[in-house]
């Protein structure tokens, strides 16, 4: 397995989507009854044309829609208003490395699925095509959703890029970083997210008029905001750790939490703004750690 992402309904852990190697994406639960649930839509199957690694997977949290309408006590109807999965694949010659699938309607399933006996003809179509397809000749390292209709992404190991849904002919807005991994946008700040680098990145800065200081960066963290990309508002270094994942508090403004590798806690950032002397913002960030594991995160 590649990557994963889950659906919540509830807040409760109804279904997953899990990734692979292969560019197979199979939608499965780790609750039995979940099975019981949403039997329309456990085991189903959406692959590539081309087999390729599939890299990040996630649900549109806003266009998500499942009505169950119960008819009896024993019988329920279940009926997909919308459900929609954007995925991100490596790079294959003359193919589409975003493909956002209808859930709820298409995808397969294989005759020898335990799940094979839920699905007939009325609960979907059998169809593998996707929705939508983006972003032709290039490597997707990470995706996530943005008010709906857009897709953020981390692409070629120097882009990000913004992907509109209702305007596929139109040019993606982007910036140059080596920010691309780990996207993950504020739940609290509409405009704002986040992304990481796990490569070094070397900055040079003019000392004089014959030399330069040459600052290297790595494990970086970047906090963006949408409608300025040229730059990121807000950029700071970890330490000598990995980072494995990012993720922006839900219910704190403010709050991005780290998780290092080789380590037992969880680094919080918290990112404040404040007026400087010439009474123009400028950010600060206050880092404490946490430790909720008694073992490291390899």
């Amino acid at each position: 397995m590649a990557c994963n992402n889950t659906l919540y309904s509830d807040k409760n852990d109804v279904l997953f989507a899990l990734g692979y190697n292969n560019g197979r994406i199979l939608l499965n639960h780790f609750d039995a009854s979940v099975k019981d649930l949403y039997p329309e839509l456990t085991g189903k199957e959406f692959t590539p044309t081309v087999s390729r690694s599939c890299n990040t997977l996630d649900f549109n949290p806003e266009d998500n829609n499942l009505v169950r309408f119960t008819i009896t006590g024993s019988l329920s109807l279940l009926i997909f208003l919308l459900l929609q999965l954007a995925s991100g694949f490596d790079k294959a010659r003359n193919e589409h490395s975003i493909m956002v699938w209808d859930i709820a309607h298409t995808g397969t399933v294989p005759h020898n699925s335990m799940y094979h006996s839920h699905f007939t003809t009325t609960n979907f179509s059998g169809s593998n095509k996707p929705l939508y397809e983006l972003a032709q000749n290039e490597v997707v390292h990470s995706l996530k959703w943005f008010q709906s209709k857009l897709i953020i992404c981390g692409m070629n190991n120097k882009h990000i890029k913004i992907f509109d849904l209702r305007d596929n002919d139109s040019k993606p807005k982007g910036t140059i970083t080596k920010g691309v991994n780990g996207i993950t946008v504020d739940p609290l700040f509409i405009n704002r997210f986040a992304s990481f680098s796990d490569v070094s990145i070397i900055i040079g800065q003019k000392v004089c008029v014959f030399s330069y200081f040459f600052l290297f960066l790595q494990n970086t963290i970047f906090v963006w905001d949408w409608r300025f990309l040229e730059n990121p508002t807000t950029v700071n270094v970890t330490e000598a750790s990995s980072i494995v994942k990012l993720e922006w508090c839900p219910t704190r403004s403010n709050i991005l939490a780290v998780l290092l590798k080789d380590t037992n806690y969880l680094r919080l950032y918290d990112y404040k703004d404040f007026k400087n002397a010439k009474n123009e913002p400028e950010p600060a960030v206050v880092q404490r750690d946490i430790s909720p594991f008694s073992c490291k995160v390899f």
